[in-house]
């Protein structure tokens, strides 16, 4: 059985930790207090679009990072008691996760496996195991991207944003000459 938070749990947790009362979730989401009350009291039912607003006043990636997690059952956030907050311990578990990926990747010929159109269930096997070992090091790293970002005063949110005419002009995303006349446009 998986232990799931409720989102307005996370959403609570987030404005203690923000240190921000309903009062003033209210006055920035435009949402009346007491209705912030009945949905933080898991009273009544987020509309997702203030679920939203609520997320973005509350201004904190772990909690973001988190509700998606909730939502879409993608990408947990790493705060475990394993997981300490300090620079050394993630260098250290990043170091670790990069290597057993790259080892992977190299003892078992990934590369040419994912090229590869047709693969036996062996290499299937192998491609999956090596996913599973990239994925630790992704998760890892963005766990001391979000720190990182906390510690800069922005948010990966925004460190995307500011990011985004880089991706566009080298066409690292799909549809990218669509907006590259659109420099100027907000992200």
């Amino acid at each position: 059985m998986t232990l799931r938070i409720s989102v307005p749990m996370l959403l609570r947790n987030g404005a203690k930790k923000k240190n921000i009362s309903q009062k003033e979730l209210g006055q920035q989401t435009h949402i009346g207090r007491g209705t912030i009350s009945n949905y933080l009291a898991d009273d009544y039912p987020i509309p997702i679009d203030e679920m939203v607003n609520i997320a973005k006043a509350i201004n904190d990636d772990e909690t973001v990072f988190n509700l998606v997690f909730e939502l879409l059952g993608t990408l947990p956030m790493f705060n475990g008691s394993k997981i300490k907050n300090s620079a050394d311990a993630y260098a250290n578990f990043m170091e670790d996760e990069e290597q057993e990926e790259r080892t992977y990747l190299q003892i078992n010929h990934i590369k040419s496996k994912l090229s590869s159109q047709y693969l036996s269930d062996s290499e299937k096997h192998d491609v999956r195991c090596w996913s599973l070992e990239l994925l630790d090091e992704i998760l890892m790293e963005l766990g001391v991207l979000m720190r990182a970002a906390e510690a800069s005063d922005t948010s990966v949110r925004n460190l995307i944003h500011e990011r985004m005419p880089i991706y566009i002009e080298k066409h690292y995303m799909k549809g990218a000459d669509e907006y590259a006349g659109s420099r100027s446009r907000s992200y």
